[in-house]
């Protein structure tokens, strides 16, 4: 998909220290309008290689796999200590919050609206976002 590797070498271009490992194709065309792809994969992107950057390590993996009509899309990141998830709802750490903590659910909000569902997970080490989109080739 065009717009969605566009957005992730934005990203990755910005965090050139984080090693990107990508496992899987994203169908060419999605049932998302470009609004709502720019709004989930941006967001998931950038908070992904953010944290990586400041882990020790380093590192993002992105998995995608289409089952039937369905999406199943994984970024999996290293993190620099684990963050707080509330009802699948991360507690932000950003010093400023008045302009942050929006990003992740806005990105929810869009997934929700198209059907599909946004799952956050946490460990010591690493954070995960499971994204699933149904019916992703149907208009």
């Amino acid at each position: 998909n065009d717009l969605i590797s566009a957005i992730l070498k934005d990203v990755s271009d910005k965090h050139s220290d984080v090693t990107v490992d990508i496992i899987g194709r994203m169908p060419p065309t999605l049932r998302l309008d470009n609004m709502d792809i720019c709004t989930i994969f941006y967001n998931l992107f950038d908070n992904a290689f953010i944290a990586a950057e400041s882990s020790e390590k380093k590192s993002v993996r992105i998995s995608v796999r289409l089952l039937g009509e369905n999406l199943f899309f994984l970024i999996k990141n290293t993190i620099p200590h684990k963050i707080e998830i509330v009802d699948n709802i991360l507690i932000t750490e950003k010093d400023d919050t008045r302009h942050h903590g929006f990003g992740s659910g806005n990105a929810a909000n869009c997934v929700e609206r198209n059907g599909g569902e946004l799952i956050y997970k946490c460990s010591d080490t690493h954070f995960e976002a499971e994204l699933i989109l149904p019916n992703i080739d149907s208009f």
